[in-house]
């Protein structure tokens, strides 16, 4: 047994007779109170051509009408869909800001490569922020010295706000905070989980089968067309920006696609190169603020690419890191956060050096399922504890060690299970279904679920991909994501996927040995969800979930222990712990 799985078992055993719930929302925070008005007029956009380490990049500045001797900071969005949308937010330049739209590296205007993720994308936009500080590439001075604070903050939602969380893993000195939203924060995991491959997605909805990309077209849609193809401008050669992309960028497109679309990858130096989450130390000690905001019905940029990043960012130090996860898909943040206020307040803030009460906010702010706005001080919630549920013989999810020959079940991988498929059929010879009694009392289950399995494989390789699901009638307010079946209803709370090659690491992949028994974790994507009292908690065990993932191609037959020996469990992230759990009935 892990020695994480007997504590919470130590910790059940020792619970007492009273316990928390879900819990309703802390004391509120003192008001944001944002300082500057739309007192600025606005002057016209003009195009500089940033000198960077690896090429030119376009910038379109927009800066207020400044009285003499007024300097002002800067607001930018850096992206690579400028040849799509190269707007200026006015209504940051109204309130005293200069707003700046780079063009990434080898896209639209700019020169050089695309670099999908690389240094040399973080080099330049770097460059970038020191130029609209103040500071040229050779250590002059800029043509914004005349007017710039000094102070740059970046802004940007999925691909732009990857980039703001690139460009701060740089630490370049004069950047004092981002606001990533629904951005990436690790590039391995925003292509893999774990060594699973994405792929599309089949949220079960009651109308049939929804398909949605998951981003799965990048790196190829870069490769492709937006890292390929320049703008037409008069600005610069049409032909000049077409043959300075042809090389290295060839090499380089092929590198991408070959290790994007890898069904058995390594997180090696290609990709340590792509993960902002080692940089986050750099980050904290540089002192960048972060403000990241995501949704936890998020499947293209997954929303666990902004819950993790907040967990990788140190919370000590000057730099103030803040989580806000609504009950959003891929867009714009749920309303109910009053989001352009607390955005407001966020940067008048950390640019301006205004007081407005953003120190003083709980750092997590998030909505479950039920639509209740949570403050907590951090993420996962103080007092969450993971509690173990065994996976019994009989079917059943049970805080008790199983017994002596309790034995083990197995399942075949067909390569073609769908989790639609696995909630109606809940078992057979293509999965496991297993499901704990109704629960006595509301949990929230607030992280990272996990399966921790003894297992064995006829086979050298196999997928993991099993499905959390809220047995019960939905309590969500996005009810399309739940599948409504014969015998009840039910809500997908996440989904788990563990390539077994992986199971010491995704640093490198190993063979399994057929018929050998290992330990595998299987971890979920993180959620924050309510399960109401009177539904049960169900998991599917599988090993394909096609629609969200690429199959293996061994289709190999799969045990699991379900012995006292070498029990296997799920255990869940619980708020208040295995008290909670206990009062809620998981016995």
């Amino acid at each position: 047994m892990a020695p994480s799985v007997r504590l919470a078992v130590f910790v059940l055993a020792c619970a007492a007779a009273l316990g928390t719930s879900a819990g309703a929302a802390p004391t509120d925070p003192p008001p944001l109170t944002p300082v500057t008005t739309p007192s600025h007029g606005v002057g016209p956009t003009v195009r500089h051509w940033v000198p960077t380490r690896h090429g030119a990049i376009a910038v379109d500045l927009t800066l207020p009408i400044l009285s003499l001797g007024e300097r002002v900071p800067v607001i930018m969005r850096a992206t690579p869909y400028a040849v799509l949308d190269a707007t200026t937010d006015t209504t940051w330049v109204r309130r005293g800001y200069a707003f700046a739209v780079a063009q990434v590296l080898g896209t639209a205007d700019s020169g050089g490569c695309w670099d999908y993720g690389g240094k040399r994308e973080r080099e330049s936009i770097a460059d970038v922020i020191e130029y609209l500080a103040g500071f040229a590439l050779d250590g002059s001075s800029s043509p914004a010295a005349v007017w710039s604070s000094a102070k740059v903050g970046m802004i940007g939602a999925s691909y732009d706000g990857t980039i703001a969380n690139a460009a701060a893993v740089e630490a370049p000195p004069h950047l004092e905070t981002i606001v990533p939203e629904v951005a990436i924060s690790d590039w391995y995991s925003y292509a893999y989980h774990d060594g699973v491959r994405y792929f599309l997605m089949d949220p079960g909805q009651r109308q049939g089968l929804v398909v949605d990309e998951q981003g799965f077209d990048t790196p190829l849609a870069f490769d492709a067309v937006y890292g390929v193809v320049p703008t037409r401008n008069r600005d610069d050669g049409f032909a000049l920006r077409l043959a300075e992309r042809a090389c290295p960028g060839v090499l380089d497109k092929i590198e991408h696609t070959a290790r994007a679309y890898d069904l058995d990858p390594d997180f090696d130096a290609f990709w340590q190169e792509r993960s902002y989450r080692l940089g986050g130390p750099v980050i904290a000690e540089a002192g960048i603020s972060v403000l990241i905001e995501g949704g936890w019905r998020d499947y293209n940029v997954k929303h666990s690419e902004s819950s993790r990043w907040f967990e990788a960012i140190p919370s000590d130090g000057d730099a103030f890191t803040m989580l806000v996860m609504g009950q959003q898909a891929h867009g714009a943040p749920d309303p109910e956060f009053s989001y352009g206020t607390l955005l407001h307040a966020w940067f008048d803030h950390f640019l301006y050096g205004y007081e407005t009460g953003i120190r003083a906010q709980p750092r997590a702010w998030t909505m479950a399922n039920d639509g209740v706005l949570r403050k907590d001080a951090t993420w996962p919630p103080p007092g969450t504890e993971d509690v173990p549920l065994f996976l019994r013989a009989d079917g059943s999810l049970s805080s008790s060690v199983p017994q002596l020959g309790e034995g083990t079940a197995s399942y075949v991988d067909t390569g073609v299970t769908t989790e639609s498929e696995a909630l109606r059929a809940r078992g057979g010879d293509t999965m496991l279904w297993f499901e704990s009694a109704p629960l006595t009392q509301d949990i929230r289950i607030a992280g990272i679920p996990r399966l921790d399995l003894h297992a064995s494989t006829l086979g050298t390789s196999t997928l993991f991909t099993p499905v959390l699901v809220d047995l019960g009638p939905p309590v969500s307010r996005s009810p399309s994501l739940c599948t409504f079946t014969p015998e009840a209803e039910a809500c997908v709370i996440s989904r788990g996927f563990l390539n077994a090659r992986h199971r010491d690491g995704i640093e490198q992949g190993k063979d399994l040995s057929p018929g050998e028994t290992y330990q595998a974790t299987v971890r979920f994507l993180d959620n924050d969800w309510v399960v109401k009292a009177g539904h049960r908690i169900g998991v599917a065990l599988m090993s394909s979930n096609v629609w969200w993932a690429l199959p293996d191609q061994q289709r190999a037959v799969n045990t699991i222990s379900l012995d006292g020996t070498a029990p296997s469990a799920l255990v869940l992230p619980i708020v208040g712990g295995g008290t909670a759990a206990t009062t809620g009935g998981l016995s």
